[in-house]
C-alpha cells in the first residue's frame, strides 16, 4: 500500500510539472502572438502615416503654386486697375472708368485650394496616427 502511495504522489508531482511546463509554452505562444500583432499594427500605422504626410506635402506644394500664381495675377490685376482705384477715392469716377472696372473685377482669381487630404486624415481617425505634433498643431 505504501508503494502504490509513493508511486501516486510521484505521479501527481510529474503531472504538475508537466502541466506548469503546458501552461509555461501556452504562455509563451499567446504572448509572442500578441508581439507579433502589435509590431505588425504598428508597420501599418507607420505606413499610413507616411502616406498621409506625403499626400499631405503634396498639397502644400500644389497650393503654393496657386497661391504664387494668383499673387502674380492679382499684382497685375492691381496695378491696371489702381487709378480708376484713386478716382474712386476722390470721387472723380466716370461712368466710362465704372464700366472698365466691371470686366477687370470678373478677372479676379478665385483659389482652388486642395484641402482634401486633410479632410481625409482628420475625418478617418488617422489624425492620432501622426506622432509629430508640430504637424497635428499641438
Amino acid at each position: 500500500m505504501l508503494q502504490l502511495k509513493s508511486l501516486l504522489t510521484k505521479i501527481q508531482i510529474h503531472d504538475r510539472r508537466n502541466l506548469a511546463l503546458q501552461l509555461f509554452v501556452v504562455f509563451l505562444g499567446v504572448s509572442a502572438g500578441f508581439l507579433l500583432n502589435n509590431w505588425r499594427i504598428s508597420q501599418e500605422e507607420q505606413k499610413l502615416e507616411e502616406r498621409d504626410i506625403s499626400a499631405f506635402l503634396q498639397d502644400i506644394d500644389y497650393n503654393q503654386a496657386q497661391l504664387k500664381k494668383a499673387t502674380n495675377s492679382e499684382s497685375i490685376w492691381l496695378n491696371r486697375i489702381k487709378p480708376v482705384i484713386i478716382s474712386l477715392k476722390n470721387k472723380t469716377i466716370t461712368i466710362d472708368s465704372t464700366a472698365e472696372v466691371m470686366p477687370l473685377i470678373t478677372q479676379i482669381s478665385r483659389l482652388e485650394l486642395h484641402t482634401g487630404t486633410y479632410e481625409e486624415i482628420t475625418n478617418s481617425g488617422n489624425f492620432n496616427i501622426i506622432d509629430d505634433l508640430q504637424l497635428k498643431g499641438v
